[in-house]
């Protein structure tokens, strides 16, 4: 049987929870928020999608970034070692 220290119990906790609930919600917002803010992005999934955009962009650059540096070191590596 349910007494009434159980119902205090239950109560606190639903209270706990909808703090809890309210914490989180203020988070998610405060985060939205600054998406749109830094990256112009209005939801999770705007997010993601420049996120996997962005980094395509990066081990793009990063490919290029290789090929100059090995182009780089034929052409003047020796004269670096010389001098």
């Amino acid at each position: 049987m349910i007494t009434l220290d159980d119902l205090d119990r239950l109560k606190a906790e639903v209270e706990r929870r909808r703090q809890e609930k309210s914490r989180a919600e203020g988070a998610l917002a405060e985060i939205l928020k600054r998406l749109k803010s830094e990256f112009g992005v209005s939801s999770l999934k705007e997010a993601k999608t420049l996120l996997q955009k962005l980094d395509a962009d990066k081990q793009k650059l990063e490919a290029e970034f290789a090929e100059a540096k090995e182009v780089f070191e034929k052409e003047f590596g020796n004269k670096l070692q010389e001098g």
